[in-house]
Order: C-alpha cells, then structure tokens, then sequence
C-alpha cells in the first residue's frame, strides 16, 4: 500500500526566494557602487585637466610678465615711451593693475597681475606719467603726462602701444575718468585760479565742454557706472573738502 505523495515544504521555498532576491540585492549594490566609482574617477580627470589647463594659462601670463623689465631695475632705459609689447588689462583670471610709481627720477605707469611679483613696464622716458584709469571696454588706458611740457591728457591704446594726446592747453589737466561707453572722459583742469570739472570727446568730435565754475576747487571726478549721466567729484566749496 502505497502512501499518498507529500506536497513540497513552503517555507523551504520562501527561503529559496529569500536567497535569490539577496543575491539581486547585492549585484544591484555592486553595479551601483562601479557606477559610482566610475563616476567620481571621471569627475577627477576632469577636474585635473581643467586644473591643469588654468595652471598653464597663469604660468603663460607670468611668463610674459617676467619678460618685461621691472620696477626694481638698474638698468639704463632706452628713451622710447612705451614697451614693445604693453600688458592687456584683462589678460589674468583677475584682472590686471594699473598704478603709477617711480623708477629712479620719473614716474611711469606700471601694470601686474594680481598674485605676481613681477611688474610690467608700459611707459617710460624722461618725463611723469600718473593718474592711470583703464576704459570700460579694457583697449585703452588714460592718464596725466608732462612729457610734453604742461601736465596733459592722454590714452595709451593697450593692444598696439600707441600714444594719443587729448588735450594741449598750458593748464593742469589730471585725474582722468571714464564714462560707462569708453566714448568721454571727465577731468579736473587747473588754469591758474581754481580746478573745475570737464568733460570731452576720447574720438576728438567736440571740444571739451566745461562742467564746473566756480570760485571753490572741484577735482577728482568719478563717472556713474551704471547709468552715466551723474559725475561725482570733491569740491570745498562749502569750505571743506567733500564730495
């Protein structure tokens, strides 16, 4: 006599499928886990190419900036005003500084990279150049010069090294700045009795337009960078020095 066939445990076949969904469980973590390692290695690569790239950018530029003379120089300057090669002022991630400083007898305009220690020489000869202002637009720099007798305006186009005098008068004209479209620039003029503010064309279209008259000293203007139409300046007119 036979005995009737016993039907398969069900809890030894929940715990087959307990065994099958764990063995899923782990590839899934670790196909997730290669695709993150995959991931962050790339990530890597190219965080050091891009690192990479920016170091030979700045090694480049501080290469061009070692290549000219510096303000610590002794050596004898030829008698031209202006280098070879002057800087572009937005050559470096920040931007480039302009200053005047003296090398021996003369002041000259000066321009570094911010995080070098070695400075480039954009004008020199034996004559004062100050009050340096770079255009909006970063082609040209504006300053003050006596190089040809009266203390005049001036722009020095930053690409090509050229020289363009702005105004040609016996009065003290300085502090040049710029307005927002690079197209005017405002200045304080010393004619012999008191400073007042102008403005004039850079492209030379118009003469100069007198801003300022009166008795008290208006000097050191400031173009409004947003808008500019309004030109702020210091005056004592009100008998101390305020803007």
């Amino acid at each position: 006599m036979t005995s009737p066939s016993t039907p398969d445990h069900p809890e030894a076949s929940v715990s087959e499928d307990r065994r099958w969904l764990f063995r899923l469980f782990l590839v899934l973590v670790l196909a997730g886990m290669g695709a993150l390692g995959w991931a962050s290695l790339s990530l890597r690569w190219q965080t050091e190419d891009d690192q990479n790239h920016s170091v030979a950018t700045l090694v480049a530029l501080a290469t061009r900036v070692n290549s000219l003379p510096s303000a610590a120089s002794t050596h004898p300057q030829p008698s031209p005003s202006l280098t070879s090669s002057p800087l572009p002022t937005r050559s470096g991630p920040l931007g480039t500084i302009v200053y005047a400083a003296r090398q021996g007898a003369y002041s000259h305009l000066w321009a570094v990279l911010p995080g070098e220690a070695s400075p480039s020489l954009l004008t020199q000869g034996e004559f004062d150049d100050k009050d340096p202002a770079v255009s909006p637009d970063g082609s040209r720099l504006a300053f003050t010069s006596n190089r040809d007798g009266p203390w005049d305006l001036y722009t020095l186009n930053l690409s090509t090294g050229a020289v363009q005098r702005l105004t040609e008068t016996p009065a003290y004209d300085g502090h040049p700045t710029w307005s927002p479209d690079s197209r005017w620039i405002a200045f304080d003029s010393y004619s012999g009795s008191d400073y007042d503010i102008w403005i004039l064309s850079v492209d030379g279209g118009q003469a100069p337009i007198q801003l300022t008259n009166h008795p008290g000293k208006d000097i050191s203007p400031t173009w409004d960078p947003v808008g500019g139409r309004r030109i702020v300046f210091v005056s004592d007119r009100d008998g101390s020095e305020d803007g």
